[in-house]
């Protein structure tokens, strides 16, 4: 009997670390907000995770030094990846269920060749065209279910996810056609500084004075412990340990599960309700974004 790799046991275990560490991050966000405000959250979290991130980046030899365009860019894509994206996800859990935020999010490639038709004034292809559609249509089942978007805060939630999504993919644009850092380790963390100033400041103005952290219930604790160390650490070095061992298309079926997961253990510990419609809009979506992501696959390789 053939004896498996060591390598391929990270592999494994990196797959899954991103499958269920980042599915099951929506859960420990909706965990903290109850107790904690949103942006202060994020600030909090990010900062704590640049530690980390950086103390790995030294340990494994990965931190390259930067130039200061690298540093400004990297700088740049925080605020709008985490600073306003992930900060606005965490604003609108505190109103709409786990499982439906990541459904949702994960129609983010749609909004990213939809942008990127505008921007580039080129019509995507005929599969694109077919998964735009059929993306559409999964998030008009989503968002049309009279049982689960029953008032207008969560629609402030929906409009709050749609505008991290479209953060999200200005900071993809921007990241695709600017000079970035080589060391993704230092990389994220440049973003998590900029990002966590921003989610500070936006709580400094908007959300009042922070609870002390000697207050916080076991549950925020656990969950930004989780959020900090598994959620932002952990599974991004998982990630960035796949990117060179495995393609891209491999790494990007995290797509395909951190959104079923997430609806899993909202059913299972949050007590969210999974209708058959949500089900349907969930096949319905992804496979638009396999279509989305079949045709950039087919893109690059033509180029």
């Amino acid at each position: 009997m053939k004896r498996i790799s060591t390598e391929v046991w990270y592999i494994v275990l990196s797959f899954l670390t991103i499958y269920i560490v980042w599915g099951a991050t929506y859960l420990f966000v909706s965990f903290a907000v109850k107790q904690l405000e949103p942006f202060f959250l994020s600030g909090i979290r990010f900062f704590l995770a640049v530690f980390i991130l950086v103390g790995v980046g030294l340990i494994f030899r990965r931190l390259r030094t930067p130039t200061r365009t690298q540093i400004i860019n990297a700088l740049g894509v925080g605020i709008f990846f985490l600073g306003f994206g992930a900060s606005g996800v965490a604003w609108a859990l505190k109103t709409v269920d786990t499982g439906f935020a990541a459904l949702l999010i994960s129609a983010e490639p749609l909004v990213v060749v939809l942008m990127l038709w505008v921007v580039n004034r080129k019509p995507p292809s005929g599969l694109s065209f077919l998964g735009i559609a059929m993306g559409m249509t999964g998030i008009y089942l989503l968002v049309s279910q009279k049982s689960i978007v029953v008032s207008s805060e969560h629609w402030m939630g929906i409009l709050a996810i749609i505008g991290s999504m479209l953060c999200w993919g200005a900071g993809s644009i921007y990241i695709n056609r600017s000079d970035m850092p080589k060391s993704q380790y230092l990389n994220s963390s440049l973003q998590m500084i900029s990002g966590g100033i921003i989610a500070l400041l936006i709580s400094l103005l908007f959300e009042g004075r922070p609870i002390s952290p000697l207050s916080w219930h076991p549950k925020t604790i656990m969950s930004v412990a989780f959020l900090v160390v598994f959620g932002s650490a952990l599974a991004f070095s998982a990630f960035n340990y796949l990117l060179t061992k495995v393609s891209p298309e491999k790494v990007a079926t995290g797509t395909y599960v951190n959104p079923l997961v997430a609806l899993f253990l909202g059913w299972l510990f949050n007590e969210e309700i999974i209708t058959m419609q949500s089900l349907i809009a969930a096949g319905v979506m992804l496979t638009g974004v396999y279509f989305i992501n079949i045709a950039k696959s087919k893109t690059v390789t033509a180029h």
